[in-house]
């Protein structure tokens, strides 16, 4: 009864725990950096720039939902261009209220599912679709090595991202060297293995249709990641220039995907807090902003991102309605 109870309390009190969290980064935040400072920054800010960040947030957006459509195609899971467009939506406005984006990934899923995708299809197409999107994110972060050496070099965020560089190629490197063989001697073992050995069997080689079947279509991930992330950069620059910021293009590549990489993970509540204590950290710390402007810039971002998310709203409340009909 207790382990029954604790299990059904787990989930809540992890929620609270992440809203806690980021109330607190927010509270301590704003009790670091003085509230003037902030107000006299968004005082600058200028809405012809935020109006364009917009329209980057919602161009990433479509960017990255037809990625999905295209993974998902590839998995074999062909369903109208309408529907990864409004789920897109929906799971952009589920990551408002829950932690990370591990909500929005699971409206995903569970939408591929529920529209004649096998369980497995649509998980596999969600993931991998993500993992193309991190890719990414390292491939910007090697571009931007040389930058970050000489304003982090004697810092320990120099010595996360070359990890985290390394190990990515590293991880291409062994996944195109070992899922296809693995994949086939899996297949040709299909029924005698265990239910876990079967799920990883179809993993792997969902794994090398997407991305290494054949081997160019890697690079082909790579441009259009590349695109989706540039856009969602471009957001942050617009937002920078609202401010009347001047951050170099190589900054950006070596601080955003850091930042993006931290705010998928199920830490806080639709990125609040980290968000803001990221760029605060980075940006002062290479000294491209002041912590009052890197604060307004992460707070102004998560309004705009909240505000590009609303629509979805209305496309889970219409999907409700269809699903009672």
């Amino acid at each position: 009864m207790t382990q029954t109870r604790f299990a059904t309390l787990w989930p809540k009190l992890a929620l609270l725990a992440k809203v806690g969290l980021s109330a607190g980064l927010l509270a301590w935040l704003l009790h670091t950096v003085p509230l003037a400072a902030v107000a006299t920054t968004l005082s600058t800010a200028r809405g012809p720039w935020l109006l364009a960040a917009l329209a980057c947030l919602l161009l990433a957006q479509t960017m990255a939902a037809l990625r999905w459509q295209w993974v998902a195609g590839l998995l074999g899971q062909h369903l109208p261009r309408r529907f990864y467009l409004l789920t897109y939506w929906e799971a952009l406005w589920a990551n408002q209220f829950l932690p990370g984006a591990i909500a929005g990934d699971t409206v995903r899923t569970l939408r591929g599912w529920h529209h004649g995708g096998r369980g497995s299809q649509a998980l596999h197409s969600v993931l991998l679709d993500r993992l193309s999107g991190l890719g990414a994110l390292v491939a910007l972060l090697a571009a931007a090595l040389p930058w970050a050496y000489h304003h982090f070099g004697h810092h320990p965020v120099f010595s996360l991202t070359l990890l985290i560089v390394s190990t990515g190629v590293a991880g291409v490197v062994a996944l195109a060297a070992v899922t296809g063989p693995l994949a086939r001697y899996f297949n040709n073992r299909a029924a005698a293995l265990p239910r876990v050995g079967r799920h990883l069997w179809q993993l792997l080689a969902a794994l090398h249709t997407v991305f290494f079947s054949p081997w160019w279509r890697l690079g082909q991930h790579l441009v259009r990641s590349l695109l989706v992330q540039l856009a969602f950069m471009a957001a942050y620059v617009c937002v920078a220039a609202a401010l009347g910021l001047s951050v170099p293009l190589l900054a950006w590549g070596a601080v955003l995907p850091l930042v993006f990489m931290l705010l998928a993970l199920p830490l806080s509540v639709a990125g609040w807090g980290l968000r803001e204590g990221a760029l605060v950290a980075l940006l002062s710390l290479a000294g491209l902003a002041t912590k009052a402007e890197a604060l307004t810039l992460g707070l102004l971002v998560g309004v705009l991102v909240l505000l590009r998310a609303t629509p979805g709203a209305a496309a889970l409340l219409l999907q409700r309605q269809v699903n009672k009909s």
